[in-house]
């Protein structure tokens, strides 16, 4: 039985993935260093590209619901799309703190008038 909290934890979200693929199920494309972070805290991510460049990202962990899901930065927790797909060689900079998103607010776009 399916409940609705199973999504939750990353254990049951894998459950919940087993029972509905089968043996098409793996885990093999699941970065281990993303783990701890999935439906937690907002995390800072840094890509390198092959060319060297680099690139920084911040939202939730969450995953994907294919037969061979992978972790996704979502950017909002309300994200449905726009999110960016976390590899074995993407690095955790930092967990970006509740309070600075709070503290940042709807304020911080408000129109500056001279």
């Amino acid at each position: 039985m399916v409940r609705n909290t199973d999504w939750l934890t990353l254990q049951g979200s894998l459950r919940l993935l087993r029972e509905i693929h089968g043996s098409r199920f793996s885990e093999g494309n699941l970065a281990s260093q993303f783990r701890a972070y999935y439906n937690g805290p907002r995390i800072e991510v840094k890509t390198t590209y092959s060319d060297g460049t680099t690139h920084i990202r911040r939202g939730r962990v969450g995953i994907t619901t294919g037969p061979a899901p992978l972790f996704v930065l979502l950017p909002r927790s309300d994200s449905r799309s726009s999110s960016d797909c976390l590899h074995a060689d993407d690095e955790i900079l930092r967990v970006i703190p509740d309070w600075w998103s709070r503290s940042r607010g709807p304020h911080h776009l408000a129109i500056r008038r001279p």
